[in-house]
């Protein structure tokens, strides 16, 4: 492939994410979000739309991404073993919590949802399957983060700075470099992280990272679900120590060494 064939490639993924983390775009709003020519934006958008990848909704002048995208998106999940391997973890844990369950990775300086399985009752507790957040926003990305590769913490960390502080999420999302850092050493040390309102307001999450046969951290898995039930009197501990067992169990199985931190 050429060099401007590459370019074009670029430039039409950075397109189908924009549409992909919002509501349906104008070629306006979508040419300010990736820096490019209105023109080259609706050359784009042509493209797309002839391979049913994107669609122009009902409000005229506004993009979304198109069922073809979806079944796409849906295959390349049903290939992943990691998920398949997952899902029966995720469902026990779902139906002894009767909460939301996710099952997260990383790519770049984002997680993804790579699974999510709703509990008794459907609630606003952020990502869908396929979405994504930063990685300092909600107890699973931050287990990512807090577990993950060296050059995966230094390119968030240069994304944040050169931005002056991490992209807020809510009023509650941790963006302070230096206050992140910090939270991702405790942990570390703990194994788990919990997070109250910094993604969705009035959902808290539970999260513990999972780990493959080099000690490497794969994914994370998450329970989220209203504040007052996962962290009630009676609930707290017990959805926390549910978390970290199905994590545990789950890392087991794909031939994990656990690397959190002993004691």
């Amino acid at each position: 492939m050429s060099s401007e064939g590459v370019q074009v490639l670029h430039k039409a993924t950075a397109l189908l994410r924009e549409l992909g983390a919002d509501t349906p775009l104008s070629a306006a709003e979508l040419a300010t979000a990736l820096g490019q020519p209105r023109t080259t934006v609706y050359r784009l958008l042509n493209t797309l739309m002839e391979l049913g990848w994107v669609k122009e909704t009902e409000q005229r002048g506004r993009f979304a991404l198109d069922v073809t995208m979806f079944a796409t998106a849906r295959g390349a999940l049903d290939q992943s073993p990691l998920r398949q391997t997952a899902i029966s973890f995720l469902r026990a844990l779902r139906n002894r919590t009767q909460q939301t369950v996710f099952l997260l990775v990383t790519r770049g300086t984002e997680a993804i949802c790579l699974e999510r399985m709703d509990g008794s009752e459907v609630y606003p507790v952020g990502m869908q399957l396929g979405g994504r957040l930063p990685l300092h926003a909600g107890a699973g990305p931050r287990v990512l983060l807090a577990f993950g590769r060296a050059e995966t913490v230094d390119a968030w960390e240069a994304e944040a700075l050169a931005n002056g502080e991490a992209k807020a999420i809510t009023a509650r999302t941790l963006v302070d470099v230096e206050a992140i850092k910090n939270r991702l050493q405790l942990i570390r040390a703990r194994g788990y992280e919990i997070a109250t309102g910094d993604s969705v307001v009035g959902i808290t999450s539970v999260s513990a990272p999972i780990f493959g046969p080099t000690g490497s951290c794969v994914s994370a898995i998450s329970v989220a679900g209203p504040t007052e039930d996962v962290t009630g009197e009676n609930a707290g501990a017990s959805y926390r120590d549910l978390v970290i067992a199905t994590s545990k169990a789950l890392s087991d199985k794909l031939g994990g060494a656990d690397t959190r931190t002993k004691g």
